[in-house]
């Protein structure tokens, strides 16, 4: 089961390292380059772009697949107290966030574009707080909330009915005295360039400062050498983009080349040894096939693009091994 474990974690990395050699990175829309100028340069940023990703196949066939989108009875309540539908009015999400030993401070930043009505969603709160431990704040012409031990579990605000913001307090405080102002930083914008799909969904990161975690959880069942390399990954960058089909697009940067090599080295063989482990399966090769592998320098990068039935053909494949067959 531990080597099992170990397959997976390595394979699933190379997601994460997948990249295209094709087309170059999509430009940055002023939108954009403004939110990210106000988000925190911490060791990695996110973005999902949710109204793209609202009019595809795969989307509608996933909320069609949660049962609690009309069954459950208490978000109906919400929604219909709120006017807010989590499935419709959602547009877009941006996360900015710290390394795993950082995060009980409530590091992360969160900033959903959207659709609101503040005050029908507060009201539904502040109705549904018997123990009064919402806390509030009047801050700079806009009111913060927290709860009981705000500074612990972060605090929130809505700036207008289209933005609200969540995290620690100085953090929200900042990006609240930047969305008045016009002002931030141009640092996130320089670090996604290498991005591709920046109009879908991608994360950008220091992996150094998060692949510690990874090696924590698996590191005695991975056999080092070559899958040790990921210890020296320093940079990382993941792309998606979502229609018919799904396309990964990332880099992984190395600390050399020569760290580089070996994890390449590392993710051939496991791709192998998932093939041979797959190879009575005809339609499973065939979708391993379609994940190349490179290195350029100290930069592992794989290009994974798979299809809708791609993608049927590895839900079936992965139920039946959860069934034993």
């Amino acid at each position: 089961m531990k080597k099992v474990i170990s397959v997976f974690a390595v394979l699933m990395m190379a997601l994460l390292l997948s990249q295209c050699s094709g087309d170059r990175p999509q430009a940055l829309t002023g939108d954009m380059n403004r939110y990210l100028s106000m988000m925190p340069d911490q060791a990695g940023i996110a973005y999902m772009n949710v109204a793209s990703l609202r009019e595809t196949d795969f989307y509608r066939e996933f909320t069609d697949s949660m049962d609690i989108h009309m069954e459950n009875r208490e978000l109906r309540e919400i929604m219909e107290a709120t006017g807010f539908d989590i499935g419709r009015d959602i547009n877009e999400i941006y996360i900015s966030f710290d390394a795993p030993e950082h995060r009980r401070k409530a590091s992360a930043l969160v900033v959903v574009v959207g659709k609101y009505d503040p005050e029908k969603i507060m009201a539904y709160i502040k109705d549904k707080d018997e123990e009064h431990r919402l806390n509030s704040e009047a801050y700079n012409g806009y009111t913060i909330y927290s709860g009981d031990n705000h500074r612990e579990e972060g605090v929130f605000s809505f700036a207008d009915n289209k933005h609200v913001v969540a995290g620690n307090e100085k953090q929200v405080k900042q990006w609240l005295d930047d969305f008045k102002s016009g002002s931030g930083n141009s640092a996130n914008s320089e670090r996604v360039k290498a991005v591709k799909y920046k109009n879908g969904m991608w994360v950008s990161l220091d992996a150094d400062l998060m692949v510690d975690e990874l090696m924590d959880e698996f590191g005695k069942n991975m056999p080092m050498g070559r899958v040790g390399a990921l210890e020296k990954i320093e940079k990382l960058n993941l792309s998606m983009h979502v229609k018919k089909d799904v396309r990964m697009d990332g880099s992984g940067v190395f600390a050399d080349a020569e760290n580089a090599e070996l994890f390449h080295d590392a993710l051939k063989g496991m791709l192998a040894t998932v093939k041979l482990a797959v190879s009575q399966d005809r339609d499973a090769v065939d979708v391993i096939n379609k994940i190349e592998i490179s290195t350029k320098g100290n930069q592992v990068r794989i290009d994974a693009s798979l299809s809708r039935k791609d993608i049927e053909k590895l839900k079936q494949r992965s139920n039946s091994m959860a069934l034993g067959y």
